[in-house]
């Protein structure tokens, strides 16, 4: 059926709901950009106000959630570098829209980039859009899954990929709790490649067609950009790392952190900045000092960003953060490239494939929610040679997903 601004959409109730919703919502967009109001959410750019001028050659649109989505959106996007095509960026946040644009600018094919927010999920926007930058196909990115960006770009008989697709617990809550939008949705794709084989096989279940298993695309960022930095041997490396820790895992930590602090240098990044008061009143009463007030003191709680190579390159291993709580877990590439050991806690969804693919490399120590003080003793075997394999596997991995992506691309563009 055609609902009555000319999408095609089979019975969903889900998806006809959220169809009238939008209604509503547009009204009050439109007039809150009118007004000026609630700048902060840049009304006006995501209705279309001064987009970047038209492009007159076939334009991929892809599209990311946020700040760390859109770094591996702009890697995956060099390796379709060669293919005749533009490209136009769209992102949820400020931070995303920043970073894609000073790439864009760094570029040597700077005009065939252009980065805006994205548009509302709304049918006519979406096809202003389109019209806009010439659209002839849609990557959608990770996690990102909006109904009418997927059902006007196939209306308009477009294809619509579904790129480095992991599910988060809150996804599959969601999208199996409306099996009919869902599987309208997963029917829509021209192709889906996912990041584990776990979720091939429950969008299968869900409806997913055209899919198979292949790669965490934002980890192309990490081995584009990052590399060692004045890092020491083996046998010169002595401290623990915790990177991106919050403040709510300080309880699941602070056991172990007390039994190592005397045995090795210990540095601790908070993962957000506000939250240094918290890591100060648990840890300057054990000898911990600011990184701001004793660089050089052994025990230091990191108040700046930028560091975390310097220190990692020091340290036997590293534990990441944002996995003794269910947030999912943190950045696992920085120490894998450093050339550490790595220990994880139990909550890792955010990086399946990476996690998977360490495990079965003998790379990774995934703990329970309180961290063993004896995870944290230095191995006497250097991880360094096998690090150096599985990034080497990785970057083999990663040309040929992007020759199947390519090729499938090809037929389009």
């Amino acid at each position: 059926s055609l609902d009555r601004c000319g999408v095609e959409m089979n019975f969903s109730v889900a998806l006809w709901f959220y169809r009238i919703a939008w209604e509503p919502a547009i009204l009050f967009f439109r007039c809150a950009a009118f007004l000026k109001l609630f700048p902060r959410w840049r009304l006006a750019e995501r209705l279309g106000e001064n987009w970047p001028g038209t492009s007159s050659h076939p334009t991929l649109w892809l599209h990311a959630a946020s700040l760390g989505e859109c770094k591996g959106l702009w890697s995956l996007a060099q390796t379709l570098d060669d293919l005749p095509m533009s490209f136009v960026f769209t992102t949820n946040t400020d931070a995303g829209l920043k970073l894609l644009s000073e790439k864009i600018i760094a570029s040597q094919n700077a005009s065939r980039y252009q980065a805006v927010l994205a548009p509302p999920d709304h049918p006519r926007w979406i096809r202003r859009f389109m019209r806009h930058f010439n659209v002839s196909g849609l990557i959608l990115f990770e996690v990102e899954l909006w109904p009418h960006f997927i059902l006007t770009v196939r209306g308009a008989e477009k294809p619509v990929f579904w790129i480095s697709a992991r599910l988060t617990p809150k996804a599959k809550k969601r999208y199996s709790a409306f099996p009919g939008a869902t599987r309208k949705l997963l029917e829509s794709m021209e192709w889906i490649q996912t990041q584990s084989k776990e979720e091939t096989e429950i969008l299968i279940k869900w409806g997913a067609q055209n899919i198979s298993t292949g790669i965490d695309w934002r980890g192309l960022h990490y081995l584009n950009h990052l590399g060692q930095h004045d890092a020491l041997s083996w046998e010169e490396r002595n401290g623990v790392a915790f990177t991106s820790l919050h403040s709510d895992e300080i309880s699941s930590v602070m056991a172990a952190i007390e039994s190592v602090r005397v045995k090795f240098p210990v540095f601790i990044f908070p993962r957000k900045l506000e939250e240094l008061s918290c890591f100060d009143k648990a840890f300057l009463k054990l000898g911990f000092r600011r990184h701001s007030v004793d660089p050089n003191h052994s025990l230091l709680i990191i108040d700046s960003f930028g560091r975390v190579p310097e220190y990692l390159g020091r340290c036997h291993v590293a534990v990441i953060g944002g996995s003794f709580v269910p947030r999912g877990g943190h950045n696992l590439w920085e120490p894998l490239l450093a050339e550490t050991s790595l220990v994880m806690g139990p909550h890792n969804s955010n990086q399946t494939y990476l996690v998977n693919r360490l495990k079965e490399n003998a790379l990774l120590k995934i703990t329970g929610s309180s961290l063993s003080p004896e995870t944290l003793g230095k191995s006497a075997i250097d991880p360094g040679p096998a690090c150096r394999s599985f990034v080497a596997s990785e970057k083999e991995r990663f040309r040929e997903n992007a020759a199947v992506l390519k090729e499938r691309l090809g037929t389009y563009f």
